[in-house]
């Protein structure tokens, strides 16, 4: 009996062995749209996506993802959000099976690009993106950025070989005027894709926003002839002459006097001050959104978002603008303050924040990174914890929390008045 079992076992093995070396079918009947929609429609929940097809919009985007090897895609599509979300599916038809394979590598530092471009600023993106898998079969390459990983690369395999179901469309699938055609792919209802995902912290011991001056609209400044003026801007307020501002610096001065009248009171230690204006500014503006946004021809990021204009009068800002518009409202309170120009992301992203002398004590602090568009519920706790992470904090977090600097600056290592010292 033990032989006959031997001898069976024998034969069985070489057809396992021949099954499981089959290579996938690697033949479709299957469009990059086709497949793009079959992926878009195995997830319970995706942002309101628009398409860029074979256009010279496309050519660009090709540039993007592959770099040297955009010549070999001969087609595609490139589906993602309008918004500052980091969900997308992009399916490239290459020359080849080969340079499929090929295209996996430039795809595969593309989803850690864009998850560096998120890091700080949407945490919650950042981590999709970091997730985000490159999948490729036949002459098709794709990078797929979503909640169901497994679910899509699942439904990219089954678009191959003889038994693929009837490919889907994927018009009915994609945003237009800014709502969908059809509900979410799931049969759930999907987030209301004209909603503000943005939502403020409940901060009972944050300031009220003030409505400052109103912007110019229309007539705003011209930005590449009326730039700001820090010194300018600082000296006006300390002399109480701004008979020579240009208007751009003259409305930040009357914007940066509304917001110091609103919430700083008489007796105030410089540690109140820079608390007070830490949480004005978080509720005050939001990060321009455009610079998040993977649309090259959707949004515009706003073009004084690095200065206190952008951030004050339009409430939009990268993080020089938080950083410029924070190192100002503390030279003008008189405490000491210095911005840091530094990297994030393992030394791939720029960024900027300040650090702040109490006691004759250092502390770093970063408001771009306190202020993170999120997706979370305004009463959320983590809300409330993402916007005080990096007050008053050491240099040591700052480098563990992925905050890297070259020039020369004052080692942050006193804690009496980091938030959690002080609450």
């Amino acid at each position: 009996m033990a032989l006959v079992s031997l001898l069976c076992l024998l034969l069985i093995l070489p057809a396992c062995s021949e099954e499981a070396g089959t290579p996938p079918p690697a033949e479709t009947n299957y469009t990059a749209e086709n497949i793009a929609a079959a992926v878009i429609m195995s997830q319970e929940h995706m942002p309101p996506l628009v398409a860029v097809e074979e256009d010279e919009e496309f050519e660009y985007y090709k540039s993007l993802y592959l770099g040297d090897l955009s010549s070999e895609a001969e087609g595609g599509v490139i589906c993602f959000p309008f918004g500052p979300e980091a969900s997308e599916v992009t399916v490239f038809l290459m020359s080849s099976p080969e340079a499929a394979e090929s295209a996996a590598e430039p795809l595969r530092q593309y989803t850690v690009t864009r998850a560096g471009a998120f890091q700080g600023y949407a945490p919650q993106e950042a981590e999709l993106a970091g997730e985000g898998v490159v999948l490729t079969r036949g002459a098709f390459a794709a990078v797929v950025i979503c909640e169901d990983t497994e679910a899509a690369e699942a439904a990219f395999d089954a678009c191959f070989g003889d038994d693929a179901p009837e490919p889907p469309e994927l018009a009915p699938l994609l945003a237009v005027d800014g709502s969908w055609l059809i509900d979410d792919p799931g049969g759930d209802d999907t987030d209301d894709p004209g909603g503000d995902n943005t939502d403020e912290p409940d901060d009972p011991e944050g300031p009220d926003v003030p409505e400052g001056p109103e912007g110019p609209g229309g007539d705003d400044p011209d930005p590449a002839v009326d730039v700001y003026d820090h010194d300018a801007v600082l000296a006006a307020f300390e002399t109480g002459d701004s008979s020579g501002l240009s208007p751009k610096n003259l409305a930040i001065l009357e914007a940066c006097r509304t917001a110091i009248d609103s919430v700083i009171a008489e007796g105030m230690t410089d540690y109140e001050k820079e608390l007070a204006i830490h949480n004005y500014m978080i509720n005050a503006a939001d990060y321009d959104e455009a610079e998040l946004s993977h649309a090259a021809a959707g949004l515009i990021p706003d073009p004084d978002n690095d200065n206190p204009y952008g951030f004050l009068l339009h409430g939009k800002g990268i993080c020089l603008g938080y950083t410029n518009t924070f190192q100002l409202f503390m030279d003008m309170l008189g405490v000491e303050c210095l911005t840091v120009h530094g990297f994030a992301y393992d030394w791939t992203e720029d960024h900027a924040w300040n650090m702040v002398c109490l006691d004759g004590e250092w502390y770093c602090v970063d408001v771009t990174w306190d202020d993170p568009v999120s997706n979370l519920d305004s009463n959320d706790e983590r809300m409330f914890y993402y916007t005080r992470k990096y007050f008053n904090v050491t240099s040591e977090f700052m480098r563990d929390w992925d905050h890297q600097w070259l020039e020369e600056v004052p080692e942050a290592t006193a804690t009496k008045y980091s938030w959690d010292s002080m609450n």
